[in-house]
């Protein structure tokens, strides 16, 4: 069953997530040299977990970290400059320089106008979903999204996403959700999916309750945020 990451997991799942993305679409064109994407990955996926344990939920499938899961709830989804300064992100641009600040700000901004185009206000926010590369296979992640998408079935809440990764895609329209827009990224050129799972009972146009009002979006300077982000 699922479990709150602890603080003091923070770094080793930041390695973990680290190994699981290391081929995703995006990361690739953030960091071509493979050497630097790894180290990248690791900066940014601290700034992720840092960010969502204190302002969403950070879910790990049990203390061995097989699989680790980032949700943001409405209104949490997209972050000022303050939250932005105390997550690390500002820190990150820095680190990382200015063509990692200008295309990953591309890609950030595209995946906020297809939120802003096909997003529920109340929607949910799926930031990040990954496998240890030696866990993958097994169902991990599959039980892990599977845990909370229940628990929003029971509230009445949607969820949204977005993907670089074709994989990703077929994995995430197996547990319900849709593509809503694919665009390509100016200046990365790598698509990047954005994908719905409507509220149960909202299909055919009926909500079944209400939550507190809210955006869907990544966090600013987040490749993959790419929320999305399986590797499972």
């Amino acid at each position: 069953m699922p479990v709150p990451l602890s603080p003091d997991q923070l770094q080793p799942a930041a390695d973990m997530l680290s190994r699981a993305f290391a081929s995703e679409p995006v990361h690739v064109a953030l960091w071509p040299d493979p050497r630097r994407r790894i180290r990248g990955i690791v900066r940014l996926n601290r700034c992720v977990l840092r960010d969502g344990l204190r302002y969403g939920e950070v879910q790990a499938w049990s203390a061995n970290l097989e699989a680790l899961a980032v949700w943001m709830p409405p209104q949490r989804s997209l972050p000022g400059l303050l939250r932005l300064a105390r997550s690390g992100f500002l820190a990150l641009q820095l680190l990382e320089g200015p063509r990692f600040f200008r295309l990953s700000s591309r890609y950030v901004q595209t995946v906020q106008a297809m939120s802003r185009a096909h997003a529920d206000e109340k929607n949910w926010y799926l930031q990040m979903l990954g496998v240890d590369p030696c866990q993958q296979r097994k169902g991990y992640g599959s039980r892990l999204l599977d845990a909370m998408l229940a628990r929003l079935d029971q509230a009445g809440a949607g969820c949204c996403l977005e993907t670089s990764s074709q994989e990703n895609v077929i994995f995430y329209q197996r547990a319900g959700f849709r593509v809503a827009d694919h665009r390509q990224v100016p200046g990365l050129e790598v698509p990047c999916w954005f994908m719905i799972r409507p509220e149960r009972g909202k299909e055919n146009g009926h909500a079944i309750s209400r939550l507190p009002r809210g955006a869907c979006g990544p966090a600013a300077g987040d490749s993959s945020h790419d929320g999305e982000r399986a590797g499972v």
